[in-house]
């Protein structure tokens, strides 16, 4: 008579296909079922969210965008949950935003998270009076340079060519000494904001930044360097609870705690399986 498998010796077996099923199906499930885990928010978002919903009201803030559409996905949930904490404080504390962009894809980048949130020159009457998107800046580093001393000689118009002395939001602002903030989110370093505004001027800066540029920026956060920062796909979640609007970090990062559950389950089950095979002298 044949010796009948164990169920651990049959697991043992299985298609490592429907492994990898069983992960596309955890990591996609968040995006059609709420199944948001319990989330801690750790001091450094804490931080970050208190320095900014804190300014001063009447403050004009530069939101600078510098990231690639291949670390768009990551950096999205920051993107668009500090676009609505502006449009809060500049709704309830008459906050000046100036969006802009340091490399070619964020001019287009920002308009998109606009037409997402309603806030379109097109959707809102409040564009060129409360807040500007004033496109890509050309230049890298240098740009940044003269843009600090003279706005209007580098960027003389909007993203959509209306002259910036037509925007009523541009009232009185023609240098960074004119600004009470930069917000910098980003996916290949913060160092020229910091060469260019933070160094000669003095500018606060905060910063979103990409995870794996979170370690090189720690340094220059306990500096002081860097006033705050969220980090990763994490800081963005941890951002939507602070404002109260879960949005795609939340999904997100439900979608990678899920994925590391059932990896730990499968690495759980395979050890269990193996130790009782070798006691039994299965393998």
């Amino acid at each position: 008579m044949a010796k009948t498998e164990s169920v651990w010796a049959k697991m043992s077996k299985v298609d490592r296909r429907w492994l990898f099923l069983a992960l596309w199906i955890v990591i996609l499930l968040p995006y059609f079922v709420d199944l948001s885990l319990p989330l801690k928010i750790t001091k450094m978002s804490q931080d970050y969210y208190n320095y900014l919903n804190n300014m001063p009201k009447g403050s004009v803030i530069i939101w600078g965008w510098d990231v690639s559409f291949a670390g768009w996905s990551e950096m999205e949930a920051q993107g668009v949950a500090v676009t609505k904490l502006m449009f809060k404080m500049m709704r309830e504390k008459g906050c000046r935003i100036i969006i802009m962009g340091y490399r070619e894809e964020c001019g287009h980048l920002p308009e998109r998270v606009l037409l997402q949130l309603g806030m379109h020159p097109t959707q809102n009457p409040d564009y060129g009076k409360m807040y500007v998107h004033l496109g890509w800046l050309p230049g890298g580093s240098v740009g940044m340079s003269n843009f600090a001393k003279n706005m209007r000689a580098v960027l003389p118009k909007d993203w959509w060519g209306t002259p910036l002395d037509n925007l009523p939001v541009m009232k009185g602002i023609n240098q960074i000494q004119d600004v009470n903030l930069v917000i910098y989110i980003e996916s290949g370093g913060c160092e020229a904001a910091i060469s260019q505004y933070v160094v000669p001027y003095g500018t606060p800066l905060l910063v979103c930044a990409i995870a794996q540029n979170v370690p090189g920026n720690m340094p220059r956060l306990d500096a002081g360097l860097i006033k705050a920062m969220l980090a990763g796909i994490r800081g963005g979640a941890e951002l939507e609870m602070l404002i109260k609007e879960l949005g795609v970090g939340n999904i997100n990062i439900t979608g990678i705690s899920t994925t590391h559950i059932v990896l730990m389950a499968f690495m759980l089950l395979a050890n269990i399986g193996y130790f009782i095979r070798k006691s039994k002298g299965e393998t």
